[in-house]
C-alpha cells in the first residue's frame, strides 16, 4: 500500500512537471536568443496580507497591500492593492479569481493600472515536500479598450522541516504574452527563500531574479511578505 501511494504521488508530480515544461517550451519556441542583460536593478518589494476565515471552509480570501522600490532602492516604483478569492475543489485542485489595482510612479506622476485574472492551482504533497503549479491568465490595462493579456505559470516546491517553523521553497514562473503578433515569452521569475510560521502569523523572506526576454533587463528583488490569518 505504501509503495502504491508513493508511486501515485510520483506519477502526479511527474505529470505536473512534464506539463509545465511542455508549456514553457512551447512559449519559448518563437523567441530569438537574447543577449545578457544590459542593465540590472536592485528592488525591494514588501507586502502585507490579511486572510480571514470564511464560511464555507473551502472558500478562502486574501486582501493584500504591496509597496515596491526600484532604481537600486532609491525611489518608489508602485503601490498595489490585491483581492483574491479561492475555492478548494478537492485536496489537490483550487480555482479562484483575482483583482489588482496599481498606482505606478511615472515621470509625469502616478498612473492607475488595473488587472484581473482567473487562476487554477494544482498541489501535490509528497512526504514533507509540497509541489504546486499555479496558472493565471491576466488582463492588465489602464484603458479598458486596450487590454494586455498574459499567461503565467508558477511551479513551486516547498519543504516542511520537522519541529521547526521554517519552510524553504523555490519557484520558477514564466510570463507569456498572449495575442498578436504571437504567443511569446515575456519574462521569467526565479525565486528562492524561506517561510517562517507561528500561529496566525507567517512571513516569506526570499530573493527573486526577474529576467526580461523582450528587453535586455534583469531585476534583483528582495521580497518580504507578512501574512496574518484570522
Amino acid at each position: 500500500m505504501v509503495f502504491k501511494m508513493r508511486y501515485s504521488c510520483f506519477s502526479l508530480i511527474t505529470l505536473v512537471v512534464t506539463t509545465f515544461c511542455a508549456m514553457s517550451a512551447h512559449a519559448q519556441a518563437p523567441a530569438e536568443p537574447q543577449p545578457a542583460a544590459d542593465y540590472d536593478d536592485l528592488a525591494l518589494w514588501m507586502a502585507v496580507s490579511l486572510q480571514p476565515d470564511l464560511i464555507p471552509d473551502k472558500l478562502t480570501a486574501s486582501f493584500d497591500f504591496e509597496y515596491r522600490r526600484r532604481n537600486n532602492l532609491r525611489e518608489t516604483d508602485l503601490y498595489n492593492g490585491i483581492v483574491i478569492v479561492d475555492y478548494l475543489i478537492n485536496k489537490h485542485l483550487t480555482v479562484g479569481l483575482g483583482y489588482e489595482m496599481f498606482w505606478n510612479n511615472n515621470p509625469d506622476g502616478y498612473e492607475t493600472e488595473y488587472r484581473y485574472y482567473p487562476e487554477l492551482i494544482y498541489a501535490v504533497p509528497f512526504q514533507r515536500f509540497s509541489l504546486s503549479l499555479r496558472m493565471r491568465v491576466m488582463n492588465t490595462f489602464t484603458d479598458w479598450n486596450h487590454p494586455s493579456w498574459e499567461h503565467r505559470n508558477r511551479l513551486k516546491i516547498k519543504y516542511s522541516i520537522k519541529s521547526l517553523p521554517i519552510s524553504p521553497f523555490a519557484s520558477v514562473e514564466p510570463y507569456n504574452q498572449l495575442g498578436r503578433p504571437m504567443y511569446r515569452l515575456n519574462k521569467v521569475r526565479y525565486s528562492a527563500g524561506f517561510t517562517f510560521s507561528s500561529g496566525h502569523h507567517s512571513t516569506d523572506l526570499y530573493y527573486m531574479l526577474e529576467n526580461y526576454h523582450t528587453r535586455n533587463f534583469a531585476r534583483h528583488v528582495i521580497n518580504i511578505n507578512y501574512t496574518f490569518s484570522f
